[in-house]
Formats: C-alpha cells, sequence, structure tokens
C-alpha cells in the first residue's frame, strides 16, 4: 500500500489501436481509453473518485472489433495477480473472464479472432470470443516478450526463440522459419501491414533489421545510432519504418525503392558504412515530464501507423502526437497534440512532493 502511494499515479503501459483509433493506457491506479480522433476519453477507469484498481496493470491491449479490454495487473496491484489475464467487458463494466499461468506474462497480443499469451519460453493462443487455448509454442529465451502478429488475413506469429533468432510461423498451415538475426537478445518485433516484412531490434538498439518474412533474408539494415539506446517500438508506413527509442527519439528510414538488400550477400565484405542506412529524419520529443516509474513496461514512445501514413506516437508525458512524414523536407511533421493523461487535475499528487523530483 505504501509503494502505491508513493508512486501516485504514474503510467506502466501504452498501447495504441490504429484500426479503432484508440490509444489504451495502464496506470498504478487503473487503466482508460483515449480516443485519438476525437482527443476525447473512452473511459477512465483510474480516479481516485470512481473505479479505480490500486497498483494498476502493467499490460494492457484491445481487442479489435470488441468491447474487450486484456488486462495484466503489475507487481503493486493490490486485487488482481499478476500471473492472470484478465478480460474486461466494457458493456457490463467488469471483469468477464480471467485466465491464471504457472509462468510470468511478459507481452499480451490480439487480433478480432485471436488472444495470445506470451511468456519467457512459452506462448498460448486462444480464439476469440470463446476463449479456448488454440496452441502452445515452446521456445527459449524471450526474456523481453518480442512477438508480433498479423492483423488479418493467414495468421502469422512472429517471435524470438534462443539468442538474436527469429522464428516466424503460420498457425494456419503450420508452417515454421527460423533463421539468426541478432547476435544479442531481441526487443522488439514488428510486422507490416500484409504481413510480408519483418523488423526487429536487439536489446542494444543500434540497429534494426528489416527482413523478408517468407525467406528471413535481410533486406534493409537501418542505423538508429552507435550508443546502445532500448528500442521502444517499431512500426511500418507504406514506404517506410520508424523506431523510437528510451532517450525519446523517434527515427524514421525511408524504405521506397531501397534496393541496399541487393548486397546483403556480399555485405560481409564491405564496410558497416554501405550496409547500414541511416535514418532519413528526426524527432526529438519534448522530455518536460516523464510518468513512468520502475514497474513500468512500457520505456519510451509507442508508435501506431494509421492507413499506413499517419503517424500516431504516445509518450510516457501523457501526450499522443499526430505527426506525417513530409517526403519533400525530410521531416517528421508534427500536426496536433492532445494530453490523454492529465495528471495535475484528475490525480492526488503525493504528498507534498513535486513531480519533477520523482522522475
Amino acid at each position: 500500500m505504501n509503494e502505491v502511494q508513493d508512486l501516485g499515479c504514474r503510467i506502466l503501459a501504452i498501447s495504441i489501436d490504429v484500426r479503432e483509433s484508440k490509444i489504451h493506457i495502464g496506470t498504478t491506479l487503473g487503466f482508460r481509453a483515449w480516443d485519438t480522433n476525437s482527443s476525447n476519453a473512452v473511459f477512465k477507469y483510474d480516479l481516485q473518485k470512481g473505479i479505480n484498481f490500486p497498483g494498476g496493470f502493467s499490460l494492457i491491449c484491445n481487442v479489435p472489433n470488441s468491447n474487450t479490454t486484456l488486462l495484466v495487473a503489475s507487481v503493486l496491484n493490490q486485487r488482481q495477480n499478476p500471473n492472470t489475464l484478465y478480460y474486461w467487458n466494457e458493456d457490463s463494466k467488469g471483469i468477464s473472464d480471467e485466465k491464471n499461468f504457472d509462468y510470468k506474462i511478459l507481452n499480451i497480443l490480439a487480433r478480432y479472432d485471436k488472444i495470445v499469451v506470451i511468456c519467457e519460453n512459452i506462448i498460448f493462443i486462444y480464439s476469440y470470443p470463446d476463449n479456448q487455448q488454440l496452441k502452445l509454442i515452446r521456445i527459449e529465451g524471450n526474456s523481453y516478450g518480442a512477438c508480433a502478429i498479423s492483423y488479418e488475413g493467414e495468421f502469422i506469429l512472429a517471435t524470438t526463440t534462443q539468442i538474436g533468432q527469429i522464428r516466424i510461423e503460420n498457425i494456419d498451415s503450420g508452417e515454421i522459419r527460423q533463421n539468426p538475426m541478432h547476435e544479442n537478445p531481441i526487443v522488439y518485433i514488428a510486422l507490416n501491414s500484409d504481413s510480408r516484412m519483418g523488423a526487429s531490434a536487439s536489446e542494444q538498439g543500434t540497429l534494426i533489421r528489416v527482413f523478408d518474412c517468407n525467406s528471413l533474408a535481410v533486406l534493409h539494415e537501418l542505423r538508429r545510432g552507435n550508443t546502445p539506446s532500448r528500442i521502444s517500438t517499431i512500426a511500418f508506413g507504406q514506404s517506410f519504418v520508424i523506431a523510437a527509442n528510451t532517450k525519446n527519439t523517434v527515427h524514421l528510414w525511408d524504405i521506397d525503392g531501397d534496393q541496399s538488400g541487393s548486397y546483403f550477400g556480399i555485405k560481409n565484405y564491405l564496410p558497416s558504412y554501405f550496409t547500414n542506412k541511416p535514418s532519413s529524419c528526426k524527432l526529438y520529443l519534448p522530455n518536460d515530464a516523464n510518468w513512468s516509474c520502475p514497474f513500468s513496461k512500457t520505456n519510451g514512445p509507442v508508435i501506431g501507423i494509421q492507413n499506413n501514413e499517419c503517424i500516431l506516437i504516445g509518450s510516457l508525458s501523457g501526450v499522443i502526437y499526430r505527426c506525417r512524414y513530409n517526403r519533400d523536407n525530410k521531416a517528421i511533421e508534427i500536426e496536433s497534440s492532445a494530453t490523454f493523461l492529465d495528471l495535475d487535475t484528475e490525480f492526488i499528487i503525493e504528498g507534498q512532493r513535486a513531480w519533477g523530483n520523482f522522475s
């Protein structure tokens, strides 16, 4: 109890659903959802007066085309078990179902007909809405819970097994492909809209590798920088790849017509600057506030791409930015911003301490 009171209200997790134009936020007092089009709250269950959950939720995910929000409790939660997946039903405004696990839940993903629960050495796949277990996948060494799924068509699941290896499985056909991709553990994996391309980053965060999902051949090596920094998100646009890191910096690489993959077979004989593509542009997000805490699952900006062009960036300052890539000027341009978590007016500040002293 005292630990939760000391933290006040902090952001534990951010999830962006570009298909329904919503951002879901897990906090140390509960969770909420925000409509990115209208810039209005969909619901708030983290206010001191009203429904709240002290300790909050460290993982949150919306099930598309439904009224269900998936939740995993933080270790600070005083009511819910952190090894349980909770199904929140917005119609009844309550928990409609739950599944208990013997493993620590590292990540959760959902599409309209499937729910995926990622633990370090095992992945569970359930049908939706009947919530029946469809498949269990045993893997090794996915300590970051890195995973990506297709949201339409055949069900493709990309994850990591062993150190630095990418594993892609077509759940419908049973076809599995696996290949080394990084020398260090992989922290993030993303798929493009048709699941033909994927991208991954290791815990070093200096390189992002874009690969073909059928052959697992590397198409592009994207250079973020030389200093290690944790990648918090990767997303695909129509002709670009965008990523953010824990330094609050967003990098974008224009890969339209890029033939850098054509010399991948001889890359071992070329200096690294020939094969590593630098970012086309960068965006430095304001860092005047950071509402994360030591228990936060989200550790940097989260990005979603809407209609292949509109860039939505949810930040730990409680602000969501709507941006576009200006190809002519080689710039990520902020078109608008909105505060999805107004801590000053909606939450009790802990004691007499200033937020600035808590970052």
